[in-house]
């Protein structure tokens, strides 16, 4: 258990030395582009992340079920008709 729990902590170290060693390479005179491209990948798997750890506020929804039942009313080929005096103008 303790062995994991090193391994997330050596894990997160080692991906937040590389964005800031993104971050350094902006200012360099001839920037490595793949660097920054994973350091931008890193952050966005690292916002999803945590992303997943905090609760929406949102309240919920009910759950709609679809069923085979007739819709109240559905819409017929009349509805989508044009009349002969729209056709005039």
């Amino acid at each position: 258990m303790k062995q994991v729990k090193i391994q997330k902590i050596i894990l997160s170290l080692i991906v937040v030395g590389f964005m800031i060693w993104a971050l350094m390479e902006q200012a360099s005179n001839q920037p490595r582009l793949w660097v920054q491209v994973i350091g931008v990948a890193l952050f966005f798997l690292a916002m999803a992340r945590l992303m997943q750890k905090t609760p929406s506020n949102t309240p919920k929804e009910a759950l709609v079920v679809r069923s085979d039942a007739p819709m109240e009313k559905q819409k017929t080929e009349d509805d989508y008709s044009i009349t002969e005096e729209s056709k005039n103008q």
